[in-house]
């Protein structure tokens, strides 16, 4: 019995079964077949193999699960006298063959063709009925040949399958309740055999496997295995000796382990081999052929490792590992999945170790070699078996290349992750080549290879495949160039690059500098210049930052360490290749460079420059024709942040947001700085889209966001114009130039972040009187988290007319703090006074002065508490101090309140990480006293400073002030008179007392552009409830002027005002009046 299903037998004494035969094995493999363990777990049985045997033939011993007997009967005399009496003949046989051994079902096959299927043979019973009637104990089941349909034949064999899979199941449970049952009554019975223990044992394992159970056959085998184990415990079991060559069956009767023990036959070998086979048979039960294979070849391998430990010194083990292996690979599952890449990889494992056993053999017995291929001489080991693959040297040398190359094959088809072996196994390859001094061979097989080992650091393989490669190069005469990655590369550059790599991994110090002149002597043979990585000759170590060298030149310090090189570098050049997140290439460079052994400190410069955080891409040292070449990888530590320093010799043009703001425009300022030092320059201005769209434009009339000009064309002050209400905006600056009396030329990428917002809110309204005029400013911030200082505002009348006199100018001592709170604002009244008229034309305009509350602080900070007039220590920080304006300051977010208070400098909270800003400090070459100052000055300010009144004002007042124009004109013409109250007595009034008033009225249109007024108008005194009017209380008049008397008498007592007045025109519409006495009271008793 064995894993390749279970055994139906047959009998046939009518001869009727061949008809049906085909369509009765069309039903096997059982599919799916569910059985429920004695614990509840249910097992699915995928694929049950069957294999029908005939009962009169050859069983293997196995005992069938099911016996059929295939009858047929065509009339009731033939089955009276031929059938009836052959099934009871065949029966008892039969049953007492199972009484014996183990339990079979017996089934009656009857074969019914159209006759029998058409009429009953008996007139009372169907012949199906008669059969059960007659043998109740045994199940009966029809078959036949002929259908009605192809849907009834397909559904008659299902119907006939799944009767079968009932039984098979059936059976199955039964035999192995028997077999349980068996083994426990063996067990519990101390005078039991050892061997009967085993033999059920065996037979319960067996069942499982029958069936491919997999856990309960697994648990089985443990089972058995561990009661061999315990039982050697306590007798000596031989060794015995290795089965050359090493045989495999798949009749579990060919080796049975209770056998073994009752005919005292047991050795270790074949214990071992016991176990092997029956986990061997446990594998074939995986559901794929990839499982299989896996757990074969790790099921081999130990095996094998056992063997060769158990016996290390048999002469025959070379033998049977090269035979056992032999098996294995004929035992290789095959099918759809036998090409997969798994299988494919076991195969190659497999055919790799029967190379190296045959190589092994093939040394001991022979005396062949191969490089760097060496095997023990103890024990000496007989290797008798293929004599043919190894009868000369050269036949053996072609039957290694023939094994190799198979396995190779394999493993490349395999394409998994055994590309070292594939290396290893090429090497060999290429060593065997140069053995037999097939030179371009051989350099063909390590020009792939070399380099994965020299980069995988297994330094001794490298170290052997360049050596060999190197030496099978030099005598490859007709060879010139070698294509490499569809690349022509001349052989003068691969034999240097190799001396390289050999050098590397050479620790003789005479050697490595060999290699090296050997390297440089070939220098002059190579046209196209080779790289090659400096890792493992030099370490770089790239600085965090860059300083300021000479004007316009920024510089790092490169420390190069030369512990690969025992001698002096001559390098023609080096070049340091950085980027930044915007894909933004900047080089530093060096020439005529000489790296001696040891600690190297090197200044590259760069007159291009580009701001901000950028990685170290690629260095390269030119030396002679090659190149050496370090590549970086891009994370944090290796971070270099290029910064703008202040150096005072420095030519630059800076774009800034202008000083001056108006109402009628924005623009920026460009400023030049050592303008005199450059023989030419170029300025572009771009503006940087913001989520894809321009901010602004770089001209009040058109969309423009790019701007150009030079030095014939220099440009001072730049208009734009805000598009979509943004705030702030960001600009590129790039710079070319040409120094004087310097050749070379510079460049200079800035990044410029402007804020585009009105700081101030201005606010105005006119008051007209008799013969002036005023306008009253209200001023405030116009954000509301940023205080304003107002400086001054000042009022100029129109240019270039002195018609206008103006008073009224504000100009405090010190400025004024000015909040987005109106509580918190400032009034500036002017009184304009005409000697001629007013002109709604003439425009006057509002300067005001100002600064924001934080460039104050910002100031006081810098100069009170960070410098404190220190000039020694200044001269260190003065290269730092655009780093300190534009990365510190800007980060700084102070209480205002307090500090309008108290004059108290101190930041809101947790608003700072200084800890942050230290490691950026340290990151940078800054001179340590610097550092630590500016650290004490951000601590100092966190906890608050508090400053006198004096260093606010010593150290502000040379503050540059920004400055507001507001263009504001007089009103549109307006009618307008002047109308005053005379009293014409100076008697006490009293209440109910007549008290006589002159008004006069005048018209001062005159003195407005338009001199004269339309029409007529309309003056009247308006109803109080505290005087009662007598005479004229209502006028109509046309004419400048105007004179009336009234009496008023006073109605209440204390503080009353004159009554109101108004004056129409001719529409209707009030005009406007100057009343001096419209709030002055009159005190009546």
């Amino acid at each position: 019995m064995s894993s390749s299903g279970v055994v139906f037998s047959y009998f046939d004494p009518f001869a009727v079964f061949d008809s049906v035969k085909n369509e009765f094995l069309q039903v096997f493999p059982f599919k799916n077949i569910h059985w429920k363990t004695s614990s509840g777990l249910v097992r699915t049985i995928e694929n049950l193999q069957v294999r029908l045997a005939s009962e009169d033939g050859e069983s293997n011993g196995e005992d069938p699960f099911i016996k059929f007997l295939v009858v047929t009967c065509k009339s009731v005399d033939d089955y009276r006298s031929r059938v009836r009496p052959l099934i009871r003949q065949w029966l008892p046989t039969l049953q007492e063959r199972d009484a014996a051994q183990s339990m079979s079902m017996p089934v009656l096959l009857l074969y019914a063709n159209s006759e029998v299927v058409d009429s009953n043979l008996f007139k009372s019973i169907s012949l199906m009925d008669k059969f059960s009637k007659d043998f109740p104990d045994v199940k009966t089941m029809e078959i036949r040949s002929v259908y009605k349909s192809p849907q009834e034949k397909n559904e008659f064999w299902s119907q006939l399958s799944n009767q079968l899979k009932s039984s098979i199941l059936a059976i199955f449970q039964k035999r192995l309740e028997k077999y349980l049952h068996q083994m426990d009554v063996i067990t519990a019975d101390s005078n039991s055999k050892f061997e009967d223990q085993l033999l059920m044992r065996e037979k319960i394992l067996n069942l499982y496997l029958d069936f491919k159970i997999d856990e309960e056959a697994t648990s089985s085998l443990d089972k058995l295995k561990l009661d061999v184990q315990s039982n050697n415990k306590n007798i000596e079991i031989p060794i015995g000796s290795l089965e050359v060559p090493f045989k495999y069956s798949d009749n579990v009767h060919d080796l049975s382990v209770a056998q073994m023990f009752r005919d005292n036959t047991t050795s270790t070998f074949l214990l071992y081999k016991y176990f092997f086979y029956r986990k061997f048979e446990l594998i074939k039960l995986k559901s794929t052929k990839n499982q299989q294979c896996i757990r074969m070849f790790s099921l081999a391998r130990l095996f094998l490792k056992t063997i060769n430990k158990l016996f290390k010194d048999s002469p025959n083990l070379l033998e049977f590992q090269y035979s056992f292996i032999d098996l294995m690979l004929e035992r290789l599952p095959e099918g759809e999945l036998s090409d997969s890449n798994i299988s494919l990889e076991i195969k190659a494992e497999f055919l790799l170790l029967q190379r190296d056993v045959w190589l092994h053999g093939v040394f001991l017995t022979t005396g062949y070699k191969i490089l760097r291929k060496d095997y023990k001489t103890e024990p000496v080991y007989k290797f008798d078996i293929v004599k043919k693959s190894y009868k000369d040297e050269l036949t053996f040398q072609e039957n290694f290349l023939k094994r190799t190359k198979e396995i190779l094959s394999l493993f490349n088809k395999a394409d998994g992750n055994r590309k070292r072996i594939v290396d290893i196994l090429s090497i060999e390859v290429g060593t065997l080549y140069y053995q037999m001094e097939q030179y371009e061979k051989a350099v063909s097989i390590f020009i792939s290879s070399y380099e994965y080992y020299t980069q995988s650091k297994w330094d001794s393989i490298g170290l052997y495949i360049l050596q060999i490669f190197v030496l099978s190069l030099s005598k490859c005469p007709n060879l010139t160039t070698l294509q490499i990655d569809g690349d022509d590369i001349e052989i003068a550059s691969l034999i240097a690059n190799s001396n390289l790599e050999i050098l590397k991994l050479l620790s003789d110090d005479k050697e490595k500098l060999e290699k090296w002149n050997s390297f440089l002597e070939l220098q002059d043979n190579i046209k196209v210049p080779l790289l090659h990585s400096v890792d493992g000759l030099l370490h770089i170590n790239v600085p965090k930052t860059s300083y300021i060298s000479k004007p316009n030149t920024y510089a790092i310090k490169l420390e190069v360490n030369n512990f690969g090189i025992p001698s002096t570098i001559e390098a023609n050049s080096m070049i340091l290749s950085l980027k930044n997140s915007e894909d933004k290439f900047m080089k530093f460079t060096a020439k005529d460079i000489k790296i001696v052994p040891d600690k190297n400190e090197i200044v590259l410069q760069n007159k291009d420059i580009f701001y901000g955080s950028f990685y170290p891409v690629m260095l390269e040292i030119v030396v002679k024709n090659s190149t050496l070449v370090k590549e970086f990888t891009n994370n944090d530590e290796s971070k270099l942040e290029i910064i703008k320093l202040y150096q005072p010799s420095n030519f630059s043009v800076e774009v800034r947001q202008s000083h001056q703001f108006s109402l009628d425009g924005n623009s920026l300022d460009v400023v030049y700085h050592n303008l005199k030092a450059v023989e030419t320059f170029s300025v572009t201005v771009d503006v940087i889209p913001n989520s894809g769209k321009y901010p602004v434009s770089l001209s009040a009339t058109s969309n423009l966001y790019s701007i150009s000009f030079d030095n014939n064309t220099k440009m001072d002050n730049i208009p734009y114009q805000i598009l979509d209400g943004n705030t702030n905006f960001t600009l590129r600056v790039s710079t070319n130039f040409w120094k004087k009396n310097d050749a070379s030329s510079y460049s200079d990428v800035t990044i410029v972040k402007i804020g585009c917002y009105l700081p101030v809110s201005v606010s105005v309204e006119d008051v007209f009187k008799k013969d002036m005029f005023y306008f009253k400013f209200h001023l405030n911030s116009a954000i509301e988290k940023e205080p304003i200082l107002l400086c001054s505002s000042k009022l100029s009348p129109p240019k270039d007319d002195d018609k206008y006199s103006v008073s009224g100018n504000f100009n405090p001592k010190t400025p004024l703090c000015l909040s987005f709170d109106s509580n918190n604002s400032c009034l500036n009244c002017y009184q304009i006074k005409s000697s001629g008229i007013f002109d709604s034309n003439d425009i006057f305009d509002l300067t005001v002065k100002f600064n924001s509350l934080k460039e104050q602080l910002d100031i006081l900070v810098t100069d009170a508490i960070l410098v404190q007039g220190d000039v020694n220590w200044y001269e260190k920080f003065e290269q730092w101090k655009i780093f300190w304006e534009q990365d510190i300051l800007s980060q700084l977010y102070y209480n205002y309140m307090e500090f309008q208070k108290n004059r108290k400098i101190i930041l809101l909270p947790n608003t700072l990480d200084i800890q942050k800003f230290q490691q950026r400090l340290l990151s940078f070459a800054i001179d340590v006293s610097v550092i630590r100052r500016i650290i004490t000055c951000l601590k100092s300010i966190e906890k608050g400073v508090t400053l006198n009144s004096i260093d606010v004002t010593a150290y502000t007042k040379n503050m540059i002030s920004k400055q507001l124009v507001v263009p504001v004109t007089l009103p549109e013409f307006e009618e307008f008179f002047y109308v005053e109250f005379f009293k014409e007595s100076k008697e006490t009034l009293k209440i109910g007392e007549s008290v006589k008033f002159k008004i006069q009225i005048k018209n001062l249109c005159h003195q407005w552009s338009q001199c004269e007024s339309q029409g007529s108008f309309c003056f009247e005194i308006t109803n109080s409830n505290e005087w009662v009017v007598h005479g004229r209380k209502k006028l109509r008049f046309s004419t400048p002027e105007e004179e009336i008397e009234v009496s008023i008498i006073p109605l209440k007592k204390g503080y009353l005002t004159l009554p109101k007045i108004e004056i129409t025109n001719y529409k209707g519409d009030l005009t406007r009046i100057d009343n001096p006495n419209a709030y002055e009271t009159f005190l009546v008793y």
